[in-house]
């Protein structure tokens, strides 16, 4: 649609410049001719002149149209952006749920995470000021909830969008909150933030509906690689020195032989008893579990006490972090590596058990001939 200027200029002519008046009726009618010859010359001069002005005013007014017209064009929205539709600008507290945010909302979300991919401890952390002002200036907040992250809800300002792992799932305060190692936190995660991105960009909608539906295929092929490279192994079994694995390993079909009071410590954020300490190294000792999980955020002398008893009984320790390393594009290609090393060293280890173990199937063929 043409551009319809705000204003108009109009431009007129006093009629009294277009008709010569003689006042003076006893004037010599001799003279009257001529009179009228130069009036009409000057009233052809005023309208050249007036024609020319008119001309310089309609440049002009076309000019300040044109210039109106962009100034208005690049107003900046509301959101301090001047496009018309700006992105959306997502910021979660772990890298690993931000990873999730940028799937799906792809080329229209601007995403970026509180914690560092490193060592830092979830539950102690405090963000400064400019990460205050971060979560601040976000229009959607993914937090992780369950007691993991509740520095964030102190920075929850009136306008933002929040959306909160544990809400979407029904954690609660207590629970496990390792949530990103649920397939089925995932699921309720990735469609809830396909939700709200559509509810913020509703001309964008089938964009990210098309963008769930590409993560979904990936998440699926990702838990069929996880049932397959399961099959095999023969009731796989693990402990844990720290609880971060725990919905992965359940996905992965382990079952969790860590002492109860060692675990139930662990849940409280409690420092375990001497009991519960010597339980789990006896468990160590004795081999009775294929894998030793830890998380190398926890420096606890307790932890590194337990996987030297792991190593010096031959089971594989695998370190498992909090936030997902930067060597990974994405949530589901880092726990599609961590399954594959997981299932591949406890495959590794029950065939070293098994090769180590007399078979009592020998003993049986052997003792069938003294029988009769």
């Amino acid at each position: 649609m043409p551009y319809e200027c705000p204003f108009r200029i109009r431009w007129s002519l006093s009629s009294a410049m277009s008709r010569p008046i003689i006042a003076e009726e006893t004037r010599n009618r001799h003279q009257a001719p001529i009179l009228r010859n130069v009036m009409r010359t000057l009233g052809n001069g005023l309208h050249a002149i007036a024609a020319i002005l008119a001309g310089i005013a309609l440049i002009l007014g076309t000019s300040a149209c044109s210039w109106f017209g962009s100034r208005q064009t690049n107003e900046p929205t509301p959101n301090g952006s001047t496009t018309p539709a700006s992105k959306i600008t997502v910021v979660a507290t772990l890298n690993q749920w931000g990873s999730l945010a940028k799937q799906i909302g792809g080329n229209q979300v601007e995403v970026s995470s509180i914690l560092p991919p490193d060592t830092t401890n979830a539950h102690s952390f405090e963000p400064n000021a400019k990460q205050v002002t971060q979560m601040r200036k976000a229009q959607v907040l993914l937090t992780n909830g369950a007691g993991y992250d509740t520095w964030a809800d102190r920075s929850l300002p009136r306008n933002v969008t929040r959306v909160s792992v544990a809400d979407t799932v029904g954690a609660l305060d207590g629970d496990n909150p390792h949530l990103w190692f649920s397939r089925d936190a995932r699921q309720a995660v990735a469609r809830e933030l396909t939700e709200v991105f559509s509810r913020l960009l509703p001309e964008h909608k089938a964009y990210f509906e098309s963008n769930l539906k590409t993560w979904q295929s990936d998440e699926d092929e990702l838990e069929s690689q996880m049932r397959e490279r399961s099959k095999s192994l023969k009731d796989p079994t693990y402990a844990a020195t720290e609880d971060v694995a725990y919905y992965l390993m359940s996905d992965l079909g382990f079952r969790d032989v860590t002492p109860k009071g060692y675990a139930k410590a662990m849940l409280d954020g409690t420092e375990p008893d001497e009991k519960d300490i010597k339980a789990f190294s006896d468990l160590l000792q004795g081999r009775q579990t294929n894998l030793l999980i830890n998380n190398p955020q926890q420096s606890a002398q307790t932890d590194a006490t337990l996987t030297q008893a792991a190593h010096k009984a031959s089971i594989p320790v695998i370190d498992i972090t909090e936030q997902m390393p930067k060597d990974c594009k994405d949530l589901t290609s880092w726990i599609d590596t961590l399954s594959e090393s997981i299932i591949s060293k406890v495959s590794q280890e029950q065939e070293h058990e098994a090769a180590s173990s007399p078979s009592p199937s020998v003993g049986t063929q052997q003792e069938t001939p003294a029988t009769k």
